[in-house]
């Protein structure tokens, strides 16, 4: 006990010293920092949020429970209706993932989710039914982003959410990453799409 005390008392000073100094370097406009300075992200905020950028669509029903107090769904759930939708498309569609297999030890790689990122643009709340668009934003060797949006009901206008996630595809038995093979790469290949 005396020695975890010994050491949050010198490590304080030290925390408090990088928050300051943090806090400091930051621009002027919280805008400016607010987003990451990647490519990735400069690459994100400038692609489309049209409806006809994405090739593969679920609807999903929203429900009572994903209103919050502001009478409108909570963020927490829209990361799950991009991996929603990512794993139906390679479950239902694709072929790319097995899941009666991976419960008994084998079947196809699976993609690790390494990284997930959600933009908010407007609201939408119960009881719309919104469709959720899927894109393969880049094909790595063992990995693809994915590029997700949701659309409110009628999948009229442009996307009230956009977002990412990127799959690390593993052996199953092994968690160690594994190349993508030539099928993996076709049916990713269907969903890829080019925004300047």
């Amino acid at each position: 006990m005396i020695l975890a005390y010994s050491f949050r008392v010198q490590l304080r000073p030290r925390i408090l010293q990088a928050i300051q100094t943090k806090v400091s370097r930051r621009p002027a406009k919280a805008k400016d920092w607010a987003l990451p300075n990647t490519q990735r992200a400069q690459r994100w905020a400038s692609s489309s949020n049209s409806r006809e950028d994405y090739r593969y669509f679920l609807p999903v029903q929203t429900r009572w429970t994903d209103n919050d107090q502001y009478a409108h769904m909570n963020n927490v759930h829209y990361i799950s209706l991009f991996d929603t939708a990512i794993n139906t498309y390679m479950i239902r569609e694709s072929g790319l993932l097995d899941h009666t297999a991976i419960t008994k030890g084998g079947g196809r790689p699976v993609g690790f989710c390494v990284e997930s990122l959600a933009r908010y643009h407007r609201p939408v709340a119960f009881p719309e039914v919104l469709d959720v668009g899927v894109r393969v934003g880049k094909i790595g060797s063992s990995s693809v982003i994915w590029e997700c949006a949701v659309f409110g009901e009628g999948g009229v206008g442009d996307a009230a959410a956009t977002g990412h996630f990127v799959h690390v595809f593993v052996d199953p038995k092994t968690n160690k990453k594994v190349a993508l093979d030539d099928d993996m790469k076709r049916a990713l290949e269907k969903l890829q799409v080019q925004v300047l």
